[in-house]
């Protein structure tokens, strides 16, 4: 069977938002906008209480969009997210849509271990994966993502607009002319605040896919 990459995301503390309705339609937004750029098997959508998830053809896209949903998400939302590389298969039932198979294993393991992670200390810590093939590089993807966690947590609001247009194919000028500053103050931005790196490292996941 072919690999896929499952995705479960969920909010944190959404019980302590002050506007829980405002937050789920800053929440459906930004899935929306991920979605589009993202070109998922099963588009991401909310599913029951805080969380939501999706289908990606490879572990390249459901990294890139996780990338893509922190940077819109800009502090407005707070969100762990689980990604699993496995299979996936129907299950008979009166209610449509209900899946099964390693990839939503792996990726409800993934999640649970953000959250283990997280109380043990690791506070920027948003994203993990694990797969049910000993083939995928498990290791070296978390250590990315470690790293990348890190990088966006320290990045300011401007930094994640330019971070997230990028990702869904703006170039520098016209993120540029959005910002209202130079496309060299916007290539610099990219360039220090670690933004070229993610982006390579994102793309050299995506090549091993």
């Amino acid at each position: 069977m072919t690999l896929v990459a499952a995705l479960i995301g969920d909010i944190v503390d959404s019980r302590k938002s002050p506007d829980r309705s405002r937050l789920q339609r800053q929440l459906e937004r930004s899935l929306a906008l991920a979605n589009k750029s993202a070109g998922p098997i099963e588009p991401l959508r909310p599913t029951v209480g805080d969380e939501f998830q999706g289908v990606f053809r490879t572990l390249g896209d459901a990294i890139r969009v996780t990338t893509i949903l922190q940077a819109l998400f800009a502090g407005e939302v707070d969100a762990r997210f689980g990604i699993g590389l496995g299979t996936r298969s129907p299950v008979e039932s009166s209610v449509a849509g209900i899946e099964d198979g390693s990839a939503w294993w792996s990726a409800r393991e993934a999640i649970v271990e953000v959250k283990s992670r997280q109380v043990k200390g690791s506070r920027y810590l948003r994203t993990w994966f694990a797969a049910a093939s000993a083939e995928a590089s498990v290791s070296a993807v978390n250590a990315y993502l470690v790293s990348r966690d890190q990088i966006l947590s320290q990045l300011d609001d401007r930094a994640l607009r330019i971070l997230s247009s990028s990702l869904r194919g703006s170039t520098q000028r016209s993120i540029a002319e959005a910002e209202g500053i130079s496309q060299s103050a916007v290539s610099q931005t990219m360039s220090r605040r670690g933004i070229n790196a993610l982006l390579l490292g994102m793309e050299l996941i995506a090549g091993a896919d």
